[in-house]
């Protein structure tokens, strides 16, 4: 699940690979548009945190800027997490809802749903396990 605000169904995060590439897919849901997405794929223990420990998005290494998608995909070379092994994903994004004149009703933090990548720390930031498949 994609969720928004810490408890809101935003729509969904999807992985699969193949031997090349793992591909992360963000669908959102119930009237939710993407308009950023930022993306980590690889070690747990290498996901980019400030002293703290929160996970700071914008130092993933996949990012984007959308119009309103309801549908994105990234292709991460499948040396990130290597057929047969596993790490994580941080899935992170920016979601919003518009209401009939095309204005902005909802501006939500989304992530990919997992545990806590800083349990203690304040900020909600998720990651969860993917054990990439041999071909």
């Amino acid at each position: 699940m994609l969720v928004a605000g810490q408890s809101i169904n935003a729509g969904t995060v999807s992985v699969t690979n193949d031997d090349e590439y793992i591909y992360v897919t963000y669908n959102t849901a119930n009237g939710w548009f993407l308009t950023e997405t930022h993306l980590y794929v690889g070690d747990c223990a290498a996901i980019p945190v400030n002293n703290p420990g929160n996970p700071i998005p914008g130092h993933f290494p996949y990012s984007g800027t959308h119009a309103n998608l309801t549908s994105y995909t990234y292709q991460v070379p499948i040396s990130q997490i290597a057929p047969g092994s596993c790490g994580c994903i941080a899935a992170h994004a920016v979601v919003k809802q518009y209401n009939s004149s095309n204005q902005v009703i909802n501006s939500q933090t989304a992530w990919g749903n997992g545990t806590r990548i800083n349990p203690s720390g304040g900020n909600w930031g998720m990651k969860f396990e993917y054990c990439s498949c041999e071909p």
